[in-house]
This record gives C-alpha cells, sequence and structure tokens, in this order.
C-alpha cells in the first residue's frame, strides 16, 4: 500500500512539473518578478517626491507661522510701530467700561 502511495505522488508531481512549465515556467515568473520590481520603484519615486513637496510646503508654514508670532510678540511686548496709539486705545475702552460700570461698595 505504501508502494502506492509513492507511485501516486511521485505522477502527481510530475504532472505538476509539467503543468508549471506549460503555464510559464521560471521565465514568466522572472517576468513578473521583473514588472513588479519596475512598478514599486516607480510608486517609490512618486512617493519620494510627494514626500519632498509636503516637506517644503510644511517648511513654508512653519516660516509664516513663526514671522506671525514673532508680528504678535512685537506687539504684545509693545516694540510695534503704534505702541501709543494701541495703548491708548486700551486705556480708553477701560475708562468707558468703568464709567458704564457702577461701583458696588
Amino acid at each position: 500500500m505504501e508502494v502506492v502511495a509513492l507511485i501516486i505522488s511521485g505522477i502527481a508531481l510530475f504532472i505538476a512539473v509539467i503543468a508549471f512549465q506549460r503555464t510559464g515556467g521560471f521565465k514568466d515568473l522572472r517576468g513578473r518578478t521583473s514588472a513588479v520590481s519596475s512598478r514599486t520603484q516607480m510608486v517609490r519615486n512618486d512617493l519620494q517626491r510627494r514626500v519632498e513637496v509636503v516637506s517644503s510646503l510644511t517648511q513654508k508654514v512653519r516660516d509664516r507661522a513663526a514671522n506671525i508670532l514673532e508680528g504678535l510678540e512685537r506687539i504684545i511686548r509693545g516694540k510695534g510701530k503704534n505702541r501709543n496709539h494701541q495703548g491708548n486705545a486700551a486705556n480708553e475702552i477701560v475708562r468707558r467700561r468703568s464709567a458704564r460700570t457702577p461701583r458696588r461698595d
């Protein structure tokens, strides 16, 4: 019985090898591998280009945010051009609010 099983498995192996060769064998396998490799390289290049674009955009946004924050710092610390005007406007707002609100003693 074991001999029959060995013979059947040998025949099955032989049929599998013939089927593999008829479908293209190693030549087709190499061709497909080459196609997948070239496609992977194209995707890698495209991804690298996109990362560079996003990186440059991120750098521009960071620079703009830094400039805005520097401007705000100058305004808050009073180093802006309209320092006296801003201070007078703030004092005027405080004066108007205190005039409208009655004191509670």
